[in-house]
């Protein structure tokens, strides 16, 4: 008997149920496959951002600004023409690094948007967003407003200026620091500041700084703002700061004034010119320096003090002096040498002072007026006349004592309100004495004679030959 061959196989059941195992298998496994593939683009994503974030600064600090709009991320990796690029400021390795570094992990092209309206406000001075999952940029975009740490599930790098601002804003000032050394060193060299940076190269700045030492973090040239005819002269370096515009609110600014660089300048020349006057004891002083310097066969540049400002002379002593930074032998407190002022200059107003409340009448009588009057200065003052002025009551006095001296005494005509009185033994107050002032006997007739007249509560102006005013008032009587 012929045997059949032995053909196993599947069975129509077999087969169903391998399907159904398959498709039962298919159902768990596609979805975790999918899940898997989306958060590893995400994870490429975030990371590409990270980088993008690193560049973006980097390229900031090279050039003082972030890509423009039109310029884009591309910029980051291939050099758009611009100075200072230094780039490229990612590592790509791929053969079409704009392609890559433009596109996320889903092949759609980032958004880009530079100074973007936030929510919360000024979260970020440039926003690069990836649509996500579901490849679409839901939390705003470019030039609409942004709503940042949204619901959605779009991923975003977000770069502030401010940390990179604030790094450059030192290194600024760190940088017109340098610049104020060097132009305080022009100034005492000109006597002036100088109008424009390349009067500062050079001579005044180390050669090997070259260019880079004119221009600001952002790469713009520093700005001079010099007022030569100030007194003293001032300077001003100013940085435009990150925004580039002046008085935008970021300038950094670093204003000079000449008094240091003057007084160094003076006080050297001085030494020199008086060491020579001192010396030369046989040569006359004629009062103008000009002439003198050339007597004293000194040069030129010791004519002017470090201000620009001729030296004067004090005859009485033969020194040669400066009216300091203010130019004013007016306020003696600043010359150099200290304190000392020409013989023939009074400062302003005078240098004797009222002795605040001094003023007062002699008591019973109340026919004198008291007071005490201080000489501020450094050098002695004659008193050669007085003028004494009020309003009422009507009254003429002849008597001025000074210190318990008689100072003048006029019967006919007695003096008025305003009229001038010339002292009869002029009296000289050296520097810091302070005296009694005595004036009287005020009577109501001008020529003779006349009652006494009460002084108190009475207002009086004094004005001495120095120039000196001063007013007080003097209680009732």
């Amino acid at each position: 008997m012929t045997r059949r061959p032995n053909r196993a196989g599947f069975s129509l059941m077999g087969v169903i149920v391998v399907l159904a195992v398959l498709a039962v298998l298919a159902g768990v496994i596609t979805p975790m496959y999918f899940r898997q593939v989306m958060e590893a683009r995400e994870r490429a994503t975030e990371a590409e951002l990270l980088q993008i974030e690193d560049g973006l600064v980097a390229f900031f600090e090279d050039l003082g600004r972030f890509p423009t709009d039109a310029e884009g991320l591309a910029a980051l990796v291939v050099d758009p023409g611009a100075s200072g690029w230094q780039g490229p400021y990612l590592n790509l390795e791929h053969e079409e690094p704009i392609a890559q570094v433009s596109t996320d992990a889903w092949n759609l092209a980032y958004v880009y948007d530079l100074y973007p309206v936030t929510v919360p406000a000024d979260t970020a001075t440039v926003l690069v967003a990836s649509g996500g999952r579901n490849r679409l940029v839901d939390a705003g975009s470019a030039g609409a407003t942004w709503t940042i740490n949204g619901t959605d599930d779009d991923l975003q790098a977000l770069v502030t200026a401010v940390r990179v601002n604030r790094e450059k804003t030192s290194a600024t000032s760190v940088e017109q620091e340098r610049l104020g050394k060097a132009a305080q060193a022009y100034f005492r060299d000109h006597g002036t500041y100088p109008s424009n940076l390349s009067q500062l190269s050079d001579d005044y700045l180390d050669p090997g700084l070259g260019s880079d030492a004119l221009i600001d973090q952002w790469y713009r040239n520093y700005v001079l703002t010099p007022d030569n005819a100030a007194v003293p002269p001032t300077l001003v370096i100013s940085s435009l700061g990150p925004d580039g515009t002046a008085g935008g609110g970021d300038n950094v600014d670093l204003s000079l004034n000449s008094v240091l660089p003057g007084r160094r300048t003076s006080y050297y020349e001085l030494a020199i010119s008086q060491s020579v006057v001192t010396a030369q004891t046989g040569t006359a002083l004629t009062g103008d320096w000009t002439v003198d310097r050339a007597d004293f066969s000194l040069a030129s540049v010791l004519q002017t003090d470090g201000w620009g400002n001729p030296y004067e002379e004090k005859m009485s002593t033969r020194t040669i002096l400066s009216g300091g930074p203010d130019a004013d032998y007016f306020t003696p407190d600043d010359n150099i040498p200290p304190g000392v002022v020409p013989d023939d200059v009074v400062p302003e107003g005078g240098g004797i002072e009222y002795e605040d409340g001094t003023g007062t009448t002699d008591g019973s009588q109340c026919e004198k007026v008291i007071f005490d009057m201080t000489n501020t200065t450094g050098d002695p003052i004659t008193i050669t006349s007085l003028v004494l002025t009020w309003g009422s009551p009507t009254a003429w006095y002849k008597e001025i004592e000074i210190a318990g001296e008689d100072a003048m005494e006029q019967e006919k005509p007695q003096v008025g309100s305003g009229v001038t009185a010339t002292l009869e033994d002029p009296y000289t107050l050296q520097p810091g004495e302070t005296v009694e002032v005595e004036i009287g006997k005020f009577r109501d007739r001008e020529w003779e004679g006349g009652k006494k007249v009460n002084m108190g509560g009475t207002t009086f102006t004094v004005e001495l030959s120095d120039g000196s005013t001063f007013t007080f008032t003097v209680p009732p009587c």
